[in-house]
């Protein structure tokens, strides 16, 4: 039998290429049993046409009839001389490559999967089709790990010089989502890092795929996956080596994210900016492990030499990652309690990032001018909130109620999702059902500002503050006329921010002096919520080995907040009453924690089987139902409890805090006031001490304190979201008039 082209056959048989045309019409639709009809057809034409044959056995195979593709593929082959037989193998396997990447095009993963096993099976040798036929097994979750383990030997001598990135990317992706720790699939990880051409391309595309995981989707362990093998095509890339250390704190591997930071600052960081950057990341994965205090106090005080340098130098810094602020200056309120020198050099340090960030952007923005027709006074106001912790996160639990009680008729209500691609269900629930509008951005500041600004917000609301470089950035470029900060944490010092809300105990009097924001005090508390949800508890005494008459002492913050004086004083009301125990419980690397508990015990005289240490609940629900099982909770300081200590006094348990003058080391006190309580409110740490040991010892005051929380829940501003609402939307108004008249009278100057 000899082969003759298509194109030698349309003069004998003037149908066939209509015919061939109609075929392919077919296919395209997947009307796969139709097309085969008529492939039929052109076979009864021509018996050596051989596209006929492929195509015909290929329609049979996408019907599922694999016995008969089989067949129509092997049949005419069987027929031919060796040397035709190779040729027509060849068309065969180009036609079957081309209908798998058609059918890949497509997503039709099982469909392309399919046909990669034929081809497999004809050309077993065909390095490109194993790894794409590998790659959709795990796209379709049925890769067999002990069957990967004996291709890897065949792996392991094939010649990989001629595969190209865009084949060896997507599989090396897909292959680091995968949870498994079999051994066949870090080879076959190795394989793919190995034999990629363009090796800076693809640290580039991993890199974005590890922050999209890691600071997007909030999936840390494959953020972590797509950052270490980052660093197995390149161990010294600086790119890589700042956000895997970044990513691991999250993971949790605290030792791996230290030694990542220190390798970052001292072999990547050489300018003043970069040098600033690479300590404030050595301190933020020293400050999460927690247990090396020493380390951490010499850190922030290089820290901030380095800030000082920045602000005498002649030419301002130029930072690369947006407003910075919040890398600089978000550890300070845990070292000490200084606000009067802190904050103006936070203050000046913010104007500078603002300065120099703008001055980067320079025209890639467009400006945004607020004119007077947009100050009507008869109209409800645009308030817009913006955070990317609107989720089960501190956030999400507090801020949820003014959304929910905010009047209709008085405000509209716009929400922006930061660095998030979808809300979620608590999302859903609690931020976008009450919502005008809520919109997510990811990654784009600018972006999310130029939103804020044609959605036409008036006033809008930092709910992140320092703990977010983004939202820093956004409000950087004013897209509202009125700019406030609440909640999230102390203000930033961020010029393009007008006000910070309080209340009249969480800052002291003289705070305004150091304050580059306006401070907007309301009227009773700068934070009010109707409760919180109480799961089933899990823990009880008998599981940590605590008598029934015992009195137990707990704590549950992160690791960046256990300041060893006040682990002294903890130690101290410990010691001072018999059959006491402390149950501590937060974030950070548990052996760390508890060494350095363990060892300040010691020097406390405190015997060590008198600590306890628990995990972190994987629900917030069930860690406030276990709550009950405290006695007494101990706050900590310079920076106190905020969340914690709202959950501590809706389950009715006494409290012990200590008050300073910065934002950090008064939450707990605000708190206190505005439930009602003031048994447990110390003004030193000698005071701090007093009350602990007076809360273990008299359990009449206990029971008393309980009670007065219990009624509290009825009448206390602390648990009256809605009139906390009314009292928001009140300054609201006021701020807008403020600024209205500041608007007019401008225009009456002109």
């Amino acid at each position: 039998m000899s082969d003759r082209s298509l194109s030698s056959k349309l003069n004998l048989l003037p149908d066939l290429d209509s015919l061939h045309h109609q075929a392919e019409a077919l296919a395209t639709t997947g009307d796969y049993a139709a097309a085969a009809g008529l492939y039929e057809q052109m076979l009864e034409l021509d018996p050596e046409f051989s596209t006929g044959y492929w195509q015909l056995g290929l329609m049979y195979l996408l019907q599922g009839q694999e016995a008969e593709a089989q067949f129509t593929w092997m049949m005419p082959l069987a027929e031919l001389e060796s040397e035709q037989a190779i040729q027509w193998t060849q068309e065969l396997l180009i036609t079957l490559e081309r209908a798998a990447q058609t059918q890949a095009d497509c997503q039709q993963w099982t469909q392309a999967w399919l046909i990669r096993q034929h081809i497999q099976s004809i050309d077993p040798d065909n390095l490109k089709n194993l790894l794409s036929s590998l790659h959709l097994s795990l796209l379709l979750d049925r890769l067999d790990f002990d069957e990967l383990a004996g291709m890897m030997e065949q792996l392991q001598v094939a010649d990989g010089t001629e595969l190209s990135d865009d084949l060896l990317l997507p599989l090396l992706s897909a292959l680091l989502a995968q949870k498994s720790s079999h051994s066949a699939l870090k080879e076959l990880i190795q394989f793919c890092i190995t034999h990629l051409q363009d090796r800076a391309g693809a640290i580039e595309s991993l890199l974005a795929q590890a922050k999209h995981w890691g600071m997007v989707v909030r999936d840390y362990r494959l953020g972590g996956q797509y950052s270490e093998a980052c660093l197995q095509i390149d161990p010294n890339h600086a790119e890589a080596l700042k956000y895997a250390a970044n990513i691991y704190r999250f993971v949790p591997r605290y030792e791996d994210a230290i030694q990542l930071a220190k390798r970052y600052y001292e072999e990547c960081c050489h300018s003043l900016d970069e040098k600033l950057v690479g300590i404030s990341l050595l301190l933020n994965t020293t400050m999460t492990s927690g247990g090396y205090w020493e380390n951490a106090v010499q850190l922030y005080q290089e820290q901030q030499q380095l800030v000082q340098q920045v602000l005498q130098s002649d030419e301002p810094t130029v930072f690369p990652n947006e407003m910075e602020i919040a890398t600089y200056f978000f550890y300070g309120p845990y070292m000490d309690d200084r606000p009067e020198v802190n904050r103006p050099v936070q203050n000046q340090f913010s104007q500078c990032c603002r300065n120099a960030w703008l001055k980067q952007l320079d025209r890639q923005i467009v400006p945004f001018q607020h004119h007077l027709p947009q100050c009507s006074t008869d109209r409800k106001l645009r308030i817009g909130y913006l955070s990317r912790d609107f989720r089960r996160h501190s956030i999400g639990w507090l801020a949820r109620w003014l959304l929910r009680y905010h009047d209709p008729a008085k405000v509209e209500v716009y929400v922006y999702f930061l660095n998030l691609q979808q809300p979620g269900e608590f999302g859903e629930t609690w931020y976008v059902k009450p919502a005008t509008r809520a919109t997510c951005i990811s990654g784009d500041p600018i972006g999310m500002a130029q939103r804020i600004y044609e959605d036409g917000i008036d006033i809008l609301i930092d709910v992140d503050s320092l703990s977010c470089n983004e939202s820093n950035a956004v409000m950087a470029l004013k897209p509202a006329p009125v700019q406030a900060t609440w909640l999230g944490l102390d203000a930033s010092g961020n010029p393009a921010i007008d006000y910070f809300i309080a209340d009249p105990y969480v800052l002291p009097e003289s705070a305004q002096d150091y304050y580059s924001e306006r401070i907007w005090r309301l009227p009773r508390t700068y934070i009010a919520i109707d409760g919180f949800e109480v799961g089933v508890p899990t823990l009880q005494r008998n599981h940590l080995d605590i008598p029934d008459d015992a009195i137990i002492y707990f704590s549950s913050q992160t690791a960046v907040k256990r300041h060893p004086k006040t682990i002294q004083q903890q130690m101290q009301i410990i010691c001072s009453v018999p059959n006491s125990y402390f149950v501590i419980k937060g974030a950070g690397d548990q052996n760390n924690l508890r060494n350095f508990f363990e060892s300040i015990a010691e020097t406390e005289g405190v015997a060590i089987d008198r600590l306890r240490f628990l995990p972190l609940e994987p629900l917030e629900e069930t860690h406030r139902a276990n709550l009950e099982i405290a006695d007494v909770v101990l706050d900590t300081f310079p920076y106190n409890g905020a969340t914690t200590t709202l959950e501590t006094l809706w389950m009715g348990i006494p409290l012990v805090t200590q008050v300073g003058q910065q934002f950090a080391a008064r939450n707990s006190y605000a708190m206190m006031m505005n439930a009602g309580i003031t048994e447990g409110i110390a003004w030193s740490g000698e005071d701090y001490v007093s009350w602990g040991i007076r809360l273990g010892q008299d359990a009449d005051l206990r029971e008393t304190i309980a009670q007065k929380l219990k009624q509290s829940r009825q009448t206390a501003p602390l648990w009256n979201a809605e009139a906390f609402a009314r009292e928001m939307e009140n300054a609201y108004t006021q701020m807008w008039q403020i600024y209205t008249q500041s608007i007019a009278k401008a225009e009456g100057k002109r």
